[in-house]
C-alpha cells in the first residue's frame, strides 16, 4: 500500500506538470515553441498511456515489464530519450519549459523506481503463493497416503479378526459339549464388545468422508479409542485443506468480499457446534469497527456494535483491534472488558467471546475474527489454532479486495482526466492509428468518436510525415 501510494503521488505530480505545460503553451506566442510544446504534450500523453498499461499489468497479477509489449517498451524509451535531448538543448527554450521538462523526467524516474519495487513485492507474493499451493498439494498427497495406510491396516485387521472369529467359533462349538454356560458367556463377551461392527463402521465412515463426530466407548478397548481419535484428526485436517483451497479459488476469482467472509464464518460454525462467529472491519481512520458479516448473531446486536470505537476496554473485539493481540474472555458477565456491554450481551444470550485480530501481510490491523458461545467457555489449543487459521484466510481476502479497489480507483482517475481535460487529446499507436480521443478532440475537429478512431494522424495533420510519428 505504501509503494502504491507513492506511485499515485508520482502520477498526480505528473498530471500537475502536464497542466503547467498546457498553461505555458497557451501563454507562449512563438509558433515554433508552440509546435515543440505540442510534440512534448503528445509524448507525455503517451507516457500516461504506458503508466495505465503498467497498472493493468499489476492488476492482473503479472507485474513484470516483460509482459508489456515490446512496442510500448521501445516507445517509452524513445520518449524519455527525446525529453532528455530536449533538456540538454535548454538554451533555445523558455526557462520555465526547461524546468518543467526536467521536473517531469525526475518525477517519471521516481515512478519507474516505485514500479520496480512494486514488481518485486508482487513477484515475492506470487512465489509465496506458489509455495503455499505446492505445500498444500504435498500435504494433500501425504494425507491421502496416510489414509491409504490406515485403511490397509484396518482391512488387514478385519481379515485377521474374521479368521480369529472363525477359530473362536470352532472352539465355541467344541465347548458346547463341555459346558452350555461357558458358550453363553463367550457369546455375550463377543456381542458386548461389538468389535467387528465398530471397525466396519469406521471404515465406511472413512470412505464416505462425512463430517461426523466420533463417540468412543471406553469399554471397547484402548486400540479402538486411539484409532478413532487418529481418524478424526486426519479427517479434520483433510476438510481444512479442502476449505483452504476453496477460499483461495474464491479470492482468485475476485468474488464479493462479503460472500467470502460469510463462507469463512459459516464454515467455522459448522466445524464447531454451538459457536457464533463474526468478522468486523476496521474503518479507514483505524478508529472504529464496522459490521462485516455475522449471519448467526441477532440483528439488534450487530446494529449496536456497528461503528464501535476501539480501545483497551472496548469489549473483546475493540481491545483485540486496539492491542493487535488475541483477546480471550471466558465469561462476559464478570470480565472488565465487557462492563459497558454486559446488558447487550445478556440480551443476545452471549456468555463467552474470543477475538483474533485480522492483519495484513505488513502487520496492519484490518479487523477482527470473533467467536461467541452462549455458555462460559475457554478455548482449547486446537480451537486457538483454528481461530488464527480462519483470521489469516479472512485477512488474505480483505487485503486482496482492498488492493483491487485501489487499482480500479487509480484507473478511473486517469480515465476522468482523459474525459474532462480542457484540451484536445489524441492517443495513437506507432503507425499513427488513432486508438483513443476525448470529447474535446471530437468537438474541435467536427468528427464523431467512431469516425476519429477509424482515422490516422496523417488524416488530421497533413504535414505529418510517417517518420515523424516516432518522435511524437
Amino acid at each position: 500500500f505504501s509503494i502504491h501510494e507513492s506511485m499515485m503521488v508520482s502520477i498526480h505530480k505528473s498530471n500537475r506538470l502536464f497542466k503547467s505545460l498546457t498553461d505555458i503553451s497557451q501563454s507562449n506566442e512563438n509558433d515554433s515553441n508552440k509546435k515543440e510544446i505540442g510534440l512534448i504534450q503528445g509524448m507525455l500523453i503517451e507516457l500516461m498511456e504506458v503508466q495505465e498499461i503498467r497498472h493493468r499489468i499489476l492488476a492482473r497479477g503479472k507485474g513484470n515489464v516483460e509482459n508489456m509489449s515490446e512496442e510500448y517498451q521501445n516507445r517509452e524509451k524513445s520518449i524519455i530519450a527525446h525529453l532528455e535531448e530536449t533538456n540538454k538543448n535548454a538554451s533555445s527554450y523558455d526557462p520555465e519549459l526547461v524546468l518543467l521538462i526536467s521536473g517531469y523526467l525526475i518525477n517519471y524516474y521516481d515512478y519507474l523506481e516505485f514500479y520496480a519495487d512494486q514488481q518485486k513485492k508482487q513477484t515475492s507474493l506470487m512465489i509465496s503463493l506458489n509455495k503455499l499451493k505446492s505445500l498444500g498439494g504435498e500435504l494433500k498427497d501425504l494425507a491421502i497416503e496416510y489414509q491409504g495406510v490406515v485403511l490397509a491396516q484396518l482391512q488387514r485387521s478385519r481379515g485377521e479378526l474374521n479368521a480369529q472369529m472363525e477359530r473362536d467359533s470352532f472352539l465355541l462349538l467344541s465347548a458346547v459339549v463341555f459346558s452350555i454356560l461357558f458358550v453363553a458367556l463367550v457369546v455375550w463377551l463377543v456381542i458386548s464388545r461389538g468389535i467387528v461392527s465398530r471397525i466396519n463402521y469406521l471404515i465406511d465412515l472413512i470412505l464416505s468422508g462425512e463430517n461426523v463426530g466420533f463417540q468412543v466407548d471406553k469399554t471397547s478397548g484402548d486400540e479402538i479409542g486411539k484409532l478413532s481419535k487418529a481418524l478424526s484428526t486426519l479427517m479434520t485436517d483433510q476438510r481444512q485443506l479442502n476449505f483452504s483451497n476453496e477460499i483461495l479459488e474464491d479470492i482468485a476469482r475476485t468474488d464479493e468480499l462479503g460472500d467470502i467472509l460469510e463462507k469463512i464464518v459459516l464454515w467455522y460454525e459448522s466445524e464447531n457446534k454451538g459457536s457464533f462467529c463474526s468478522v468486523l472491519l476496521l474503518d479507514e481512520e483505524g478508529k472504529h469497527l464496522v459490521n462485516g458479516v455475522a449471519p448467526s448473531l441477532p440483528s439488534f446486536y450487530n446494529e449496536s456494535i456497528d461503528g464501535l470505537a476501539i480501545g483497551p476496554n472496548a469489549g473483546s473485539c475493540g481491545a483485540a483491534a486496539y492491542r493487535n493481540e488475541l483477546t480471550i474472555v471466558k465469561d462476559v458477565r464478570i470480565h472488565l472488558l465487557w462492563v459497558d456491554f454486559r446488558k447487550l450481551a445478556e440480551k443476545a444470550g452471549l456468555r463467552a467471546c474470543w477475538s483474533q485480530p485480522i492483519v495484513s501481510s505488513k502487520g496492519k490491523v484490518l479487523g477482527t475474527f470473533a467467536v461467541y458461545y452462549n455458555v462460559p467457555k475457554g478455548p482449547t489449543e486446537e480451537e486457538l489454532n483454528f481461530i488464527k487459521f480462519m483470521a489469516y484466510k479472512a485477512g488474505l481476502a480483505i487485503e486482496t479486495n482492498y488492493q483491487e479497489k485501489a487499482l480500479k480507483e487509480s484507473e478511473e482517475r486517469f480515465r476522468n482526466f482523459m474525459v474532462h481535460s480542457a484540451d484536445a487529446i489524441f492517443v495513437h499507436d506507432a503507425e499513427g492509428k488513432l486508438i483513443d480521443v476525448n470529447q474535446k478532440a471530437c468537438s474541435d475537429l467536427g468528427y464523431s468518436r467512431e469516425e476519429l478512431l477509424n482515422m490516422y494522424v496523417s488524416d488530421i495533420e497533413i504535414n505529418c510525415a510517417p517518420e515523424q510519428l516516432k518522435d511524437m
